[in-house]
């Protein structure tokens, strides 16, 4: 029987989808707390599908070199449960999890001295001499209103970081299923 040559194209995104799984479980299974960032017991769930899901994909990765057709088939299942457990997952951190993530994020501002005191003044002076014309009121009303957004912004930023990963990690899920499901590349599996 002739052996099938695979293509590049195969190989190097078997390898990729390979360093993806390699990736996920290196990020999820060092961290000894990283069950109690979910609400239980929907939130252990997640974690343990997320972790068998990396697995999977390093197992199903290196079986798709072989161009085994459940593989491929396999593969795409798994790209698609992946991005039902990304979309759903952040509705399972618990609210501390996420205020520890904004204070983390908050130290490493202060550490990069975007929040410093001196630039806090600056900003403070710039915007009291804005909002010169309106009465007092107001006036108090709005440095609390700049004070808040000043509080505010570690939380903001960390949400932004978790849409900007959840959205690349949701392109590449996308992108996998698609390059596996194109007819050029399934006639190459057995």
């Amino acid at each position: 029987m002739k052996e099938k040559k695979r293509s590049t194209g195969i190989t190097v995104a078997a390898l990729l989808v390979m360093a993806s799984g390699v990736v996920g479980l290196s990020s999820s299974l060092p961290a000894q707390s990283t069950v109690s960032i979910f609400i239980k017991p929907l939130g252990i769930l997640v974690f343990t599908l997320s972790v068998l899901l990396s697995f999977a994909e390093i197992v199903l990765a290196s079986v798709l070199l072989r161009l085994k057709e459940w593989a491929r088939a396999s593969l795409t299942a798994v790209m698609l449960v992946n991005i039902v457990v990304l979309l759903f997952s952040p509705f399972f951190y618990t609210p501390t999890y996420l205020q520890s993530q904004a204070a983390i994020l908050k130290s490493d501002l202060d550490k990069t001295h975007l929040l410093q005191e001196k630039r806090i003044v600056q900003m403070r002076s710039s915007f009291d001499e804005k909002i010169k014309g309106y009465s007092a009121q107001e006036q108090e009303r709005m440095r609390q209103a700049f004070d808040s957004s000043l509080n505010d912004l570690p939380q903001l930023m960390l949400r932004i970081s978790m849409f900007l990963v959840g959205a690349c990690a949701f392109i590449w899920y996308v992108g996998v299923m698609y390059f596996f499901t194109r007819p050029k590349v399934v006639a190459q599996f057995e």
